[in-house]
């Protein structure tokens, strides 16, 4: 059952910024995500699911800084009302309250170039207008800004004055006409600045006075510099800005002469809060993709969710995410409940500068929390994590920026003790008052709270980590005006504080609510197990600091009596949280971002075929493949290079109208696999091969339609029962009619003698350059020579490996032909012989054609060394057990890949798939049946 607040002490103060160091655990209500309206979650939903439709499609063009594309989404966002949720109605937005404002942002974090491009411009680029600006200002620019029909961007930093943001040497000088102002100067570092319309930017008047003026793009003298090289958010546009002799109206000043950096800091504290909850949308994104990769990734046997590592990494981030999403909501509550619905300009501000500590707490907590849980979510995808194939690596980069900008956390938290006192000082907060009290308590211990009753050692933990706070910053304020000085105390007990509003938050909302209490209380007790002992350990410091080394020891023992080690069981806190986000996909909290376990799968309009997913909504884009034999038009992700497979592949129907894609896949797991080349390289007899495979764009990379049935499966494809038969019989394998070459190809063969010779009626493989002879099964002899000599010298041979009858077997043995060994055929030239040896074709066992098999080490070096330059492409394959035509054959491709991402009894792999036409060639490969198919996950790309 929840606690009720009767249950514990009332608080004594008003809410204000800073209080919760001095009011009880749960003393005080606020705003949790189970408190949110129907509108409010509505808001969400329709920010999720235009990042879904509409972001994540287009994610790869970002790369290329498409701005275009980019404008394009501002746009598209403008008419959802995601662009006006801070922007008054009068000035056409919707001017709602800070909670959505934040759940609006939380949506926005799946990709964060994109986060970073609508955060600019919402909130650091926007507001300063909406909060300071003139009525005139107002109408001209907010109803743009809020539709999205221009960009907003915010320019503070320069080369010189990055954190010191007051020592900005651009500067502003009045023209003699009075009307203009005269900027010269530079910034850098500038988020949407290669594209934006309407810049905040941020100069001295004078050289003396900090101001802000609004600039338009197109202002004589005023220009974007290039694109910066990036480490992360590659695809948001990062730019300097020059001023050469700049004429701006004195009509753009913004706010007044000489008070910039009032607009400047307290915007900060806005972005300082939207940071943590795009920080909270960003954790639980990976929290996804790690427990999702966890639980389909096998080694030694099983999946690596089930072992203790990899559970308590998920553990930890769960309840790094439930702390952080607590504190985030709880602070724009509190300024919503201090504005009261008034939303005047300067009433805003000061509700935000309330609340500058949590503000900066939360920047320093969200951004560093989301880096350990990124990193973390990255080692549980090991070395796939490492490469770009998998998006957490592009995750990994992008977060980085995150504890430089907004204020580098190293500012911020000198900013968090530096404000606290400051405000003691005033008389705004009971710093001095706390004190006594707690020296109070040292002198008598039984004045200690004693919690009992639902999660009463966490509570404790709680309520002396405030006292230990209290008792650092006691003795850190006897330094006096030194103190300002001395940053690593400072930091010291903002880290103190920052525990300390965790685990006030985190208490606060699951005592206040008795829904699924087990896994909350888990998520309580794994987090706070850790986090005082943080808070412990950084009061400690603060003190060792402080003090000189006589004094130290006897003031170590008072703070000890504040920390009190409670044991928790770990295995069993981590197990009561690790099953329910596998089970939940890896979503954590109330407000939970969209899962990724859906399901590809293929509609077919009555034009062409298009691959989706259920839940997503994708933009049709053209699909490149070189070398394949037949394109699907498909939309994916930023309708890049996507899986082609096979020659004219059919759909089968499947549940809901929909059809399933036929997908031949190579191997459960992942294979260098690569895709065959045109047959105009393979070899001068391209032109006998099958016509699906000479077709004059077949070179080329264009975009081929769906065809209608599927190719006749190639007799390479035939089980080996029916392969045996036929070479028993001098036949051809043949598909029974209806059988084609999908995944299900093997069904209803027959051993059918060929009407005459085939020459060349083979597949892609068979006329690879100096790959062998030509696929003809069972030709009488008579015919195999009236075809005439292949391209070695040699006459044309059988397919397959088949050696004829018992009684032909006898003649070559009587004319003395050993075995295992490449029987030449008539005319072969001795020299053509030693390089056919060389390339590895034989015969092994009972005479039948393994193909490519790769010789002994010593053999291979020797006959390596005995093969012409001119043959040295004929050499065997290095890994040994590839048949002829197998595509991990050097010889059989380019480089250029396509990659699937799917899973089949819970384990998910990749693979780079080749067309139908090479996979054929694999008579030995595995076609799973329609029970065990894999299901695919999720187009990866190239």
């Amino acid at each position: 059952m929840a606690e009720q607040a009767q249950d514990l002490p009332p608080a004594e103060l008003p809410d204000r910024g800073g209080s919760f160091l001095f009011d009880p655990v749960g003393a005080r209500p606020f705003v949790t995500p189970e408190k949110f309206t129907d509108d409010q979650r509505l808001f969400f939903r329709t920010g999720a699911d235009f990042t879904k439709s509409e972001v994540m499609a287009h994610r790869e063009r970002f790369v290329h800084h498409d701005y275009r594309i980019l404008r394009e989404l501002i746009a598209k966002a403008g008419d959802l009302g995601l662009l006006g949720v801070d922007v008054p109605e009068e000035f056409g937005g919707l001017g709602l309250d800070k909670v959505t404002s934040m759940l609006v942002a939380e949506s926005q974090a799946v990709d964060g170039s994109w986060a970073t491009t609508f955060g600019a411009h919402t909130g650091i680029g926007t507001l300063p207008i909406a909060l300071f600006g003139t009525a005139e200002q107002k109408a001209r620019y907010l109803p743009d800004l809020a539709s999205g029909r221009k960009v907003a961007a915010y320019a503070l930093s320069e080369a010189g004055s990055g954190s010191d943001a007051l020592g900005a040497k651009t500067v502003a000088r009045l023209a003699e006409d009075g009307r203009h102002y005269v900027v010269n100067g530079s910034k850098m570092w500038i988020t949407n600045g290669g594209f934006a319309d309407v810049y905040v930017v941020f100069l001295k008047v004078d050289g003396e006075r900090f101001t802000a003026f609004i600039i338009e793009r197109g202002t004589p003298g005023f220009s974007s510099g290039r694109e910066e090289e990036k480490l992360g958010l590659r695809g948001s546009s990062t730019t300097p800005l020059a001023f050469e002799d700049a004429r701006i109206p004195t009509g753009n000043l913004l706010g007044e002469i000489g008070k910039g950096h009032k607009i400047a800091f307290n915007i900060l504290n806005v972005g300082r809060l939207k940071l943590a909850a795009f920080a909270v949308g960003g954790m639980k994104w990976a929290l996804q993709a790690g427990a999702s990769y966890a639980a389909e990734r096998k080694q030694f046997g099983r999946t690596i969710a089930g072992f203790g590592l990899i559970r308590e990494k998920l553990a930890r981030a769960a309840a790094q995410i439930y702390a952080n999403e607590t504190m985030c909501y709880r602070a724009s509550g509190a300024i919503d409940e201090a504005l009261g619905g008034r939303s005047a300009p300067g009433q805003a501000m000061a509700a935000v500068e309330e609340y500058a500590i949590e503000a900066s707490i939360m920047k320093v907590s969200g951004s560093e929390w989301m880096f350990q849980t990124i990193d973390e979510m990255l080692q549980i995808h090991g070395g796939n994590g490492f490469v770009s194939d998998y998006p957490i690596e592009r995750a990994y980069r992008d977060n980085r920026v995150n504890r430089i900008f907004e204020g580098t956390n190293e500012i911020n938290r000198l900013l968090i003790p530096g404000m606290i006192f400051k405000r003691a000082m005033k008389g705004e907060m009971p710093l001095m008052e706390a004190v006594a009290r707690l020296e109070e308590e040292l002198s008598d211990p039984r004045h200690f709270p004693a919690p009992v009753g639902r999660l009463a050692a966490e509570r404790r933990g709680a309520e002396m980590a405030k006292r230990q706070f209290l008792f650092a910053a006691k003795w850190a304020a006897r330094l006096g005006p030194a103190l300002e000085q001395r940053q690593e105390v400072l930091a010291a007990l903002a880290d103190c504080a920052v525990e300390v509003y965790a685990m006030d938050s985190i208490l606060g909302r699951t005592l206040a609510t008795d829904h699924l209490p087990g896994l909350r209380d888990a998520l309580c007790r794994f987090f706070c197990m850790e986090s005082r002992e943080r808070a412990f350990d950084r009061a400690r410091t603060a003190i060792c600091a402080v003090l000189p080394e006589g004094e130290v020891r006897e003031q170590l023992e008072q703070l000890a009596r504040l920390h009190q080690f409670t044991p928790v069981n770990s295995a069993d806190a981590r197990e009561a949280i690790v099953p329910a986000i596998l089970e939940a996909g890896g979503s954590i909290g109330a407000v939970a971002t969209c899962t990724f376990s859906c399901t590809l799968s293929a509609r077919r309009p009555e034009s062409d075929s298009h691959l989706l997913l259920p839940m997503h909504r994708f933009v049709r884009g053209a699909v490149w493949a070189r070398g394949a034999c037949a394109e699907l038009g498909v939309g994916a992700f930023g309708g890049g290079p996507a899986a082609v497979v096979g020659s004219r592949q059919s759909s089968g129907t499947g549940r809901g109208g929909r059809r399933a894609v036929r997908i031949l896949l190579l191997r459960h797991r992942a294979l260098p696999t690569r895709l065959s080349r045109p047959p105009e390289d393979q070899s001068r007899f391209a032109r006998r091969a099958d016509p699906a495979l000479r077709r004059a764009g077949h070179a080329g990379r264009g975009p081929v339609r769906a065809q209608g049935r599927d190719a006749a499966a190639p007799p390479a494809l035939a089980p080996a029962r029916v392969r045996r038969r036929a070479r028993q019989r001098r036949a051809v394998p043949r598909a029974a009619d209806g059988d084609r070459a999908g995944p299900g190809a093997g069904r209803g063969w027959r051993a059918e003698a060929p009407p005459g010779v085939l020459a060349g009626a083979g597949v892609a493989g068979a006329w690879h350059r100096h790959r062998g002879p030509h696929l003809v099964a069972g030709a009488p002899p008579a015919q195999r020579r009236a075809a005439g000599p292949d391209r070695r010298g040699g006459g044309v041979r059988q397919a397959g490996g088949g050696r004829g009858s018992a009684a032909a077997r006898r003649r070559r043995r009587a004319r003395g032909r050993p075995r295992g060994r490449v029987a030449l055929a008539r005319g072969a030239r001795p020299a053509r012989r030693d390089a056919r040896r060389a390339s590895g074709v034989r015969r092994c066992g009972r005479g039948r054609r393994r193909g490519l098999r790769d010789p002994q080490p010593a053999q291979r070096a020797d006959r390596a060394r005995r093969v012409p330059a001119a043959h040295r492409d004929e050499r065997a394959l290095a890994g040994g057990g590839h048949r002829r035509g197998d595509p991990a054959d050097p010889l059989a491709g380019g480089r250029k890949t396509a990659k699937l991402r799917f899973s089949r009894g819970g384990s998910r792999g990749e693979t780079r798939v080749a067309p139908l036409v090479e996979a054929a060639q694999r008579p030995d490969l595995e076609r799973p049946s329609p029970a065990k198919r894999p299901r695919i996950t999720g187009v990866i790309g190239t």
